[in-house]
């Protein structure tokens, strides 16, 4: 045990001869040591601009999923406008809508308990 402590001894001796001969080495390492924590782990190190690429990435997704909803609503709207209106998209618009042909009849099924009452067909212009 006490060749361990010996080592130990010895060891700390040569640190301590080695810090006092290379003191200002000391600060300019501490100083290295913290620049590559902050580089790495820091809040605008590598670690955070991996999950600001990701996060760009879903949401250019997201970008692009609403721009193909509106050149949707664009090519409807277009085919609703115009002097030639689409008869097929202006029927199920008005049935989307809730509007009814006057020979049809509407079947509703049974709301649930705490459902609110569902308005009433209206009869389509």
């Amino acid at each position: 045990m006490s060749r361990l402590w010996d080592a130990l001894a010895a060891t700390l001796f040569h640190l301590r001869r080695l810090a006092r001969r290379h003191w200002p080495l000391v600060p300019l390492l501490l100083l290295l040591a913290y620049l590559v924590h902050a580089g790495i782990w820091g809040s605008r190190g590598w670690f955070a601009l991996r999950e600001a690429e990701r996060r760009l990435e879903e949401e250019r997704a997201a970008v692009a999923i609403l721009r193909a909803e509106r050149a949707a609503l664009a090519r409807r709207v277009e085919a609703l406008r115009g002097p030639e209106v689409d008869a097929d998209l202006v029927e199920s618009e008005l049935r989307r809508l809730g509007y009814v042909r006057e020979d049809e009849f509407v079947i509703l099924p049974d709301p649930p308990a705490n459902a609110p009452e569902p308005p009433a067909p209206r009869k389509a212009p």
